[in-house]
């Protein structure tokens, strides 16, 4: 019976132990603003979503932009990001660049975008686009005409755009 009691005192005492070294909550989720669709519109950054951030798909343009698609497990949103690799500015040529994710409800429906444009003079070396709720599904595109209305490359509801600047991830 001692030996018993004995386990039940020294398992309480490792759990009490494990509580206050782990504490009651995880650090990333209590600092979160939003999360899921009450995400949707907000930048990543003031919302507290870019500690856990996952990057999940993206791309390259000729080794001087790279776009990347992320997602934020304690807010339940995605993102875009885009980066100069070479320090210049976000351009093709003297064209704008729009860089979008486009979202849409998860077994197909009509779909719309989030978007940030860097216009044509600018010299910004980084570009975000607004978060969407994860539950979505979700594609990545960077449009160097600075068109942020239509989807670059032919989309399920039947439209399309010949737009030769312009790059997207599959859907996800």
């Amino acid at each position: 019976m001692k030996d018993v009691k004995g386990a039940i005192v020294a398992c309480a005492l490792l759990l009490v132990g494990l509580i206050t070294i782990v504490g009651p909550g995880s650090p990333a989720s209590a600092a979160v603003g939003c999360t899921e669709s009450g995400c949707a519109g907000a930048m990543a950054s003031s919302m507290g979503c870019v500690g856990d951030a996952i990057s999940v798909t993206g791309f390259g343009t000729a080794g001087k932009v790279e776009y990347t698609l992320f997602y934020s497990p304690s807010c339940l949103a995605g993102w875009a990001e885009g980066v100069s690799l070479d320090g210049g500015p976000l351009k093709f040529g003297a064209a704008p660049l729009a860089l979008q994710v486009w979202h849409q409800a998860a077994y197909g429906g009509l779909e719309s975008s989030t978007n940030d444009t860097v216009d044509a003079g600018s010299t910004a070396t980084t570009i975000d686009t607004p978060m969407v709720n994860w539950d979505e599904s979700l594609k990545l595109c960077a449009n160097f005409t600075g068109d942020a209305i239509t989807d670059p490359v032919a989309d399920p509801n039947g439209g399309s755009n010949t737009n030769s600047t312009a790059q997207c991830t599959s859907w996800r």
